[in-house]
């Protein structure tokens, strides 16, 4: 995560305080983070280029949260359990490039099998009509795009799951990452100003 603290004070119109653990983004408003009816609290996810940030209050005591992820708070007088985890290779850009990847997987794949074939490959997560074009086994393969969220998203789930496409020095599968158990609301913050520019 980033190195500043977000405050929710603005989005949530109650009074409160942000804090940092262990260098992750995480919000902690007074009387939502530390509300005593746990379906008051407020979490975080902040999907960035190339990481997403989750971090939120755990509910009950936890055995099985790894201590690199977990820490205690003291805030306004009230004393609870913290998760903040930073999931490397998660982020809007790294999941496109390994979207890409399987995708390009697929088009080797293919064209061994059929070195002449001239029809484009699908590409589940373009907007219809959007095409790019891969390196195929002899030749130069279009990649059509469908707008498939239904498959899009298996591919994603897929991705969170295991480590392919991944150097093994940055490999951690997010679901290796138990989470705690959380009756509250998220917030969501999605990696847009780098994209604005250019649109």
């Amino acid at each position: 995560g980033g190195p500043g603290p977000i405050d929710l004070v603005p989005v949530t119109g109650k009074a409160g305080a942000a804090t940092q653990a262990a260098g992750s983004e995480c919000a902690a408003p007074l009387g939502s983070a530390t509300a005593a009816n746990p379906h008051d609290t407020v979490g975080t996810i902040d999907l960035g280029g190339g990481s997403v940030q989750v971090c939120t209050r755990t509910d009950a005591p936890e055995t099985n949260i790894p201590t690199h992820v977990s820490f205690d708070l003291s805030l306004g007088g009230v004393d609870t359990g913290l998760y903040a985890k930073s999931h490397l290779a998660y982020g809007l850009n790294e999941m496109r490039k390994r979207i890409d990847a399987m995708v390009k997987a697929q088009v080797m794949a293919v064209t061994a099998a059929n070195p002449t074939m001239a029809h484009p490959v699908d590409h589940p997560c373009l907007l219809r009509g959007d095409e790019l074009s891969f390196a195929g086994a002899s030749a130069q393969v279009k990649v059509k795009g469908t707008g498939d969220m239904d498959n899009c998203l298996g591919m994603m789930r897929k991705l969170g799951a295991d480590c392919q496409h991944l150097p093994a020095s940055d490999c951690q599968a997010m679901t290796s990452i138990p989470t705690p158990a959380f009756s509250g609301k998220y917030l969501a913050f999605s990696y847009f100003y780098d994209k604005i520019g250019r649109a």
